[in-house]
C-alpha cells in the first residue's frame, strides 16, 4: 500500500533476524543489572508499541518515500529490540523450567504458540479482506496493528508477574571476551557454525529469492 518495491518486501523478512545481533546488548545488560524481567519487560515492549506509530503512517499526509523510509526505521528498531528481550527472555526461562521438563514445556509451548499465530494471521487476513471491499484497507491495517499493541500491554502484565529466579551481576570483560570466549568450545563453536550458516541461508537469502 505504501509502494514498497520487491527487494523492499524481501527486506521485510530479513529485518528480524538483522535484529537478532542487539541480542549482544542484552547479554551485556544481563551481566551488569542481573534484571532479566526488567530487560525483556523494556525491550519486549518498547518494540511492540513501536507499532502505533506505523498504524499511523497511512494517515499521515508524508510523501510515500517519506512514509516507506519511516516504515522501516521503525521497524529496524523494533526487531532490534525484540531481539534483545528473546535474550534475556531465553535466560530466564532456563533457570526458572527445570532441566528435566524444559523439553516438554517447550514443546507444548511452543504449539500452542504456533497454533495462536495460525488463528490470529488467518483472522487478521479475513479482517483486512473486509476493510479492503470497503474500500478502507488502511483503517483495516490500523485495527490489526492496534489489536496487537493492545496484546502487547496484556503480555507485559503476565510477564510482570513471573518469578525470576536470582541472577548476580558479573564484572564486564569486553565485547572481545564475550564473543569469543564461548568459542573457545569445540562442541559450541561447531554448532555455532552451523546455525549461522542455517540463519543467513533461511533467514536473509531465502527472503530475497
Amino acid at each position: 500500500m505504501l509502494g514498497a518495491s520487491n527487494f523492499q518486501l524481501g527486506l521485510l523478512d530479513v529485518l528480524p533476524f538483522i535484529g537478532q545481533m542487539f541480542q549482544f546488548l542484552s547479554a551485556y545488560l544481563e551481566a551488569r543489572l542481573a534484571n532479566r524481567r526488567a530487560i525483556v519487560l523494556f525491550s519486549a515492549l518498547a518494540g511492540r508499541l513501536v507499532w502505533a506509530l506505523l498504524l499511523c503512517l497511512p494517515f499521515t499526509d508524508w510523501p510515500v518515500t517519506w512514509q516507506l523510509t519511516v516504515f522501516f526505521v521503525a521497524l529496524g528498531f523494533s526487531y532490534g529490540l525484540n531481539g534483545m528481550a528473546g535474550n534475556a527472555w531465553m535466560s530466564w526461562m532456563s533457570d526458572l523450567v527445570p532441566p528435566n521438563r524444559r523439553g516438554s514445556y517447550f514443546g507444548v509451548r511452543n504449539t500452542v504458540a504456533g497454533i495462536s499465530a495460525m488463528v490470529s494471521v488467518y483472522l487478521a487476513g479475513l479482517t483486512l479482506d473486509h476493510f479492503r471491499t470497503q474500500g478502507a484497507e488502511a483503517h483495516g491495517y490500523a485495527l490489526i496493528f492496534g489489536v496487537a499493541v493492545l496484546a502487547a500491554f496484556g503480555a507485559a502484565v503476565l510477564i510482570s508477574r513471573q518469578p525470576e529466579p536470582p541472577l548476580k551481576p558479573q564484572p564486564w570483560q569486553g565485547i572481545g571476551s564475550s564473543l569469543f570466549d564461548p568459542l573457545r568450545d569445540t562442541a559450541f563453536r561447531r554448532f555455532t557454525v552451523l546455525a549461522t550458516g542455517w540463519a543467513l541461508v533461511t533467514g536473509i537469502a531465502a527472503p530475497l529469492f
